[in-house]
């Protein structure tokens, strides 16, 4: 489906208004070029992967900003889901305006950085915002161990800030084949 059929189907799917933008820091401001609703958290994946499996190349659809710090901040379990024209995957972090700036690294480094792991595993970039980005496996690392010390290097939050060492972060994302990479 082209950009036009697929900004009815999210409005459909949502069974919320299009809105002609995405959010960017935090939700305090507006990307242009993009479309976007407003949706309940627990709707949120499947909007998406409903939407990916119909999109015609050009497109990309994901979950946006989540964390809203802005003053007219949607409701708590609200989540942004994006609509908008993008060669690759990639071109998500980059509509997004992810990056790690308490790390010095900006949007095209982190987005090198996850070349390097889709190229050695594959990856799905499901989610991006301001300081998150969320992506599953599509194949298992051979060395788990390298991985997540590779993963903890590269975003040390994801331990020191959450789950608190790296072998529970191992046993995490065996389990979910998933990875929240997020840089306060």
């Amino acid at each position: 489906m082209n950009l036009v059929e697929a900004v009815k189907q999210l409005e459909t799917l949502a069974n919320q208004p299009i809105r002609s933008y995405s959010t960017v820091d935090f939700g305090r401001g507006k990307k242009e070029g993009a479309y976007s609703v407003l949706v309940d958290s627990i709707d949120a994946y499947d909007i998406i992967t409903s939407l990916r499996s119909k999109l015609e190349k050009g497109l990309i659809v994901f979950i946006g900003t989540t964390n809203f710090l802005a003053n007219n901040a949607p409701e708590d379990e609200a989540v942004e889901v994006v609509l908008a024209e993008g060669e690759s995957q990639f071109d998500i972090l980059r509509i997004a305006e992810t990056d790690a700036c308490n790390y010095d690294m900006m949007t095209e480094e982190l987005i090198k950085k996850l070349q390097e792991y889709d190229r050695a595993f594959g990856i799905d970039i499901t989610q991006a915002e301001t300081d998150t980005v969320r992506f599953f496996l599509k194949n298992e690392p051979e060395d788990w161990t390298w991985f997540c010390n590779d993963l903890y290097d590269f975003c040390p939050d994801i331990v020191d800030q959450g789950c608190g060492s790296l072998e529970v972060l191992e046993e995490e994302i065996k389990k979910r084949k998933a990875v929240s990479l997020w840089w306060d």
